[in-house]
């Protein structure tokens, strides 16, 4: 089973998720046979390594589902930035894998229909095309990756060796004919992309490409990675350097989900300068700092707080507002004195 080296990006996503779904160190660790203590290093990021196996395995105690086992995923993808350097890459491994293997994306009817013609004009079978996507045939005419190598890795993982990667694919015929036939209605990256890459180099494109081709394909049906993302938003950020980042709300390149965020964020900022207009300053800029470090020191208590819903309060006068507003600082304080045995068992 492969391994992936721990980095306190990933030790840091995994107790930050933990946390989220209000587990016990101790119940991870009886899930994969492990201590307390080796949990512990895992999530300071101390460890050397850990097997995908046991990563998995993590992930699906923190899951009630298999629904919620694909919403960690991209929790645990979001929580750590995808913007490091080749050297730096290759110790982030794990998340690479997560986002090519065990991340979904819904299937667009639009997707089927270029494959499904593709296959038609090949005169192919889903059958032929499922054997040629497990000969890996470019990766065994690569001159720089050896066959033993390639014998020895594990299917469907994405290995770094010696400046190059790459990875030893093998699909089962019935997942590609459930995705070509619309039974499922999402899948893995990979099964979109390499099902693409292979019916284009049996058109006999080369294959570099194939792989750009397939690329733009799947981008242009909206179907990104997370790092697919953040480049797409820095290249926007860049063709206009006079809009900030925030600033993308319209980009038609990014997913649905993605800019209903950027409007929402937009929005928050537009309200948030409307009321410095007609409040002092120094008021305004008192409580966005505050904001700011409460957001630092404890996001998920943040996020929870300010989510709740104060539209019953709307038509409350303003010494009753002021009332309530009291009263939260004083459950504040109320609060920050109190230690819950099953709160310290879960840090």
């Amino acid at each position: 089973m492969p391994k992936f080296n721990v980095t306190q990006n990933m030790g840091a996503a995994l107790r930050n998720l933990r946390i989220r779904q209000n587990v016990k160190a101790i119940d991870v660790a009886k899930a994969i046979n492990k201590t307390g203590a080796y949990i512990s290093k895992l999530e300071k990021g101390t460890l050397n390594t850990i097997s995908e196996e046991d990563l998995i395995t993590i992930i699906n105690t923190l899951s009630t589902t298999q629904e919620d086992f694909y919403k960690n995923i991209e929790l645990l993808l979001s929580d750590t930035s995808m913007e490091y350097s080749e050297e730096e890459s290759q110790n982030e491994e794990w998340k690479l894998n997560l986002e090519l293997f065990y991340q979904r994306f819904s299937v667009p009817e639009e997707y089927i229909t270029i494959a499904k013609k593709k296959m038609n004009e090949l005169s192919i079978s889903i059958k032929e095309l499922t054997d040629y996507i497990n000969s890996n045939f470019d990766l065994y005419n690569d001159e720089r990756l050896s066959k033993e190598d390639l014998d020895n890795a594990e299917k469907n993982h994405w290995y770094f060796n010696n400046g190059t990667s790459f990875i030893v694919v093998h699909m089962d015929e019935s997942d590609i004919y459930k995705v070509l036939n619309g039974k499922d209605i999402s899948t893995n990256y990979s099964m979109l992309l390499c099902i693409l890459v292979s019916l284009l180099r049996l058109e006999k494109t080369p294959y570099n490409e194939a792989y750009s081709i397939a690329r733009k394909t799947l981008a242009d049906l909206k179907i990104l990675t997370l790092s697919e993302k953040e480049a797409i938003m820095q290249a926007y950020d860049q063709r206009d350097k006079m809009h900030s980042i925030i600033d993308q709300r319209n980009n038609e390149n990014l997913p649905e989900a993605d800019r209903k965020l950027l409007n929402s964020l937009y929005t928050f900022i537009e309200k948030t300068n409307s009321f410095a207009q007609i409040h002092s300053i120094n008021y305004v800029n008192e409580r966005m700092d505050s904001m700011i470090e409460n957001l630092t020191n404890d996001p998920i208590l943040f996020m929870g707080y300010i989510g709740v819903d104060l539209s019953k309060l709307k038509d409350c006068d303003i010494k009753l507002k002021r009332e309530f507003v009291n009263a939260i600082k004083e459950l504040i304080n109320e609060y920050s004195i109190k230690t819950p045995k099953n709160d310290q068992e879960l840090i």
